[in-house]
């Protein structure tokens, strides 16, 4: 079932409520560093804002 509240879409299963907007899968082949030098400072960044604005 989903329902749509000021134009976003919450996902309701039989013990969560979801919002989903974003699906990021990081995978490792050989067990080496998928992010580094500046991509990891700003992709940490990028996640700590999301995290703050989205009150996780």
């Amino acid at each position: 079932m989903q329902q749509q509240i000021n134009n976003k879409k919450f996902r309701h299963d039989r013990h969560t409520v979801s919002l989903l907007t974003d699906h990021m899968v990081f995978t490792q082949k050989y067990g080496g560093k998928i992010l580094t030098g500046d991509v990891t400072m700003i992709t940490e960044g990028i996640l700590c804002k999301t995290r703050k604005r989205t009150g996780y």
